[in-house]
């Protein structure tokens, strides 16, 4: 192939601030679907959590006689929630997002890419409210049903003291307060003690604690205790829990947002645990993502921009194939149709780099004759002024040259010949092969054809 040209191609200041915005409506797009989808999993499965619970306590209601339109307004509830529910679930799946394969960096499709996301962002905001409606309804349910537990404890109580008489000793009162307020700490200390993001160092103070706390017998005792070790541990602890939730909270947000980019990357996600890295380990990661995403994007786009010009310029293409070196470099090369029996070869390389070469079509590797390399040189210098046009074409999608590798004159040097058949071919073209025999060197530019000319 001869006169090859190699050029590494950026985008504009105003193309890559539309790209890069357009890049992150989609990937908040992703967070936002799968989120509220999530959310929605939620939502179903409370919902059928808490019909047992409605029906214990209209069971209750019977026992006592009370309670009965309590019961049917919470049937009510839970029937709007599950109608709401299949609403949003059919609305979601219609804004289920999808990421763009190719760019057009207007105002216009910037734009679209902001409204989908609002909209995304709109019904995630919905189903949170939803989400909040039900929480409200199961604290309702629950105290209700432990109200009206307690009425039927009581109505049955007063049943049997209907019938029998039972004499109890009476218990001091100061006792009764020291039981009950040693059992209400047990209680508290109990669930911290259990809850999942209770540090081990504060589980095992709580177990000390416990221990200690079943081992005072009088009052006073146990008012020091309390007021000493209890109190400050409770405090200490239901903080270090936050903190803790708080940063599995600030994990969970990271983890989702670098899944999200992986799925946009198109690589196997990392298996990453809150607890066993860090967030700064996890937050790398998705710095890393971001700019592999950014310059994927870049590269599809240039690459699209140099489709859309050889096309409007009336190249056909005519072939393909992608290879890889044995160093695990790899390129992607497309051939253009140029001249009767010649090509352009446009070899993109995964650093970035973008190589136009014209060469003769033949099906075999060979060099060329001297009478073919008359016709490549021609052609070569033919290109040149083409060259020129395709980048000026490029410029105004916003495509600018970055750095200029090399750029080689037409000469007899780089006259080569192009074997077709290493390219997958399309099937509907028709390849002309380079014949000499049948063509006169010419001393002015051959022209090329262009689409809708004879």
């Amino acid at each position: 192939m001869s006169g090859p040209k190699v050029s590494v191609y950026d985008l504009s200041p105003a193309a890559r601030k539309n790209l890069n915005a357009q890049i992150r409506c989609e990937q908040q797009s992703l967070l936002c679907y799968d989120k509220a989808n999530e959310l929605l999993s939620i939502i179903s499965s409370d919902l059928a959590g808490i019909l047992p619970a409605i029906d214990t306590l209209e069971i209750l209601c019977k026992r006592t006689g009370e309670g009965s339109e309590l019961v049917e307004a919470f049937r009510e509830i839970h029937g709007n929630l599950t109608k709401k529910l299949s609403a949003l679930h059919a609305e979601l799946c219609e804004c289920k997002p999808v990421t763009s394969t190719k760019y057009t960096l207007t105002e216009q499709d910037l734009n679209a890419k902001r409204e989908a996301l609002n909209k995304l962002r709109k019904l995630l905001k919905e189903i949170e409210q939803q989400h909040g409606i039900l929480n409200e309804a199961a604290q309702q349910i629950i105290k209700s049903k432990d109200s009206a537990v307690d009425s039927a404890n009581e109505s049955i109580a007063n049943d049997i003291s209907g019938v029998v008489s039972f004499a109890l000793p009476a218990l001091d009162e100061m006792d009764c307060d020291f039981e009950d307020e040693r059992t209400e700490l047990h209680k508290k200390l109990t669930e911290l003690q259990k809850h999942s993001d209770c540090p081990q160092e504060y589980a095992e103070r709580i177990e000390n604690a416990l221990s200690s706390m079943t081992q005072i017998e009088r009052s006073e005792q146990f008012n020091t205790f309390v007021s000493i070790s209890i109190m400050p541990l409770l405090t200490t602890c239901s903080e270090a829990i936050s903190a803790q939730m708080q940063a599995r909270q600030e994990f969970e947000t990271a983890l989702a947002e670098y899944n999200s980019l992986c799925q946009m990357c198109d690589v196997k996600p990392e298996s990453y645990r809150f607890g066993v890295e860090t967030l700064d380990v996890l937050n790398t990661a998705i710095s890393s993502l971001e700019k592999m995403l950014v310059k994927q994007r870049e590269q599809e786009y240039i690459s699209t921009c140099v489709d859309e010009v050889m096309t409007e310029m009336g190249y056909d293409l005519i072939g393909d194939r992608s290879v890889t070196k044995r160093n695990g470099k790899k390129f992607r090369n497309e051939l253009y149709s140029f001249n009767e029996g010649t090509a352009v070869n446009i070899t993109y390389s995964s650093s970035g780099e973008i190589a136009m070469e014209l060469g003769g079509i033949a099906r075999e590797d060979r060099v060329p004759t001297p009478e073919e390399t008359t016709i490549l040189t021609d052609r070569m210098e033919a290109f040149c002024s083409e060259f020129a046009e395709i980048e000026q074409r490029l410029r105004s999608k916003g495509v600018c040259l970055g750095k200029r590798i090399a750029i080689s004159p037409p000469t007899a040097e780089y006259a080569a010949i192009i074997n077709i058949n290493d390219y997958n071919t399309q099937s509907d073209v028709t390849v002309a092969e380079i014949q000499a025999s049948s063509k006169k060197k010419k001393e002015h530019k051959p022209k090329v054809l262009r689409k809708g000319e004879n």
